[in-house]
């Protein structure tokens, strides 16, 4: 007994033959841009931001340090 696998198309899968719902692209793509701009603005590389220099400052505002 073999199997024939010459037909390609009878072994596509049927749960793969729906698109995406658009709210899950819309999600998707929101979650690359939010974590584009969270690297971008809490890297130190970019922006010089550490928490050692917000913790400074805002003692310096309080004049506690």
């Amino acid at each position: 007994m073999s199997i024939e696998e010459d037909d390609v198309e009878s072994l596509s899968r049927e749960d793969t033959a729906h698109k995406l719902p658009l709210l899950w692209v819309v999600f998707y793509l929101s979650l690359i841009v939010w974590g584009v701009y969270y690297y971008y603005s809490y890297t130190p590389a970019f922006t010089g931001w550490t928490q050692d220099k917000e913790l400074t400052e805002s003692l310096d505002k309080l004049n506690l340090n």
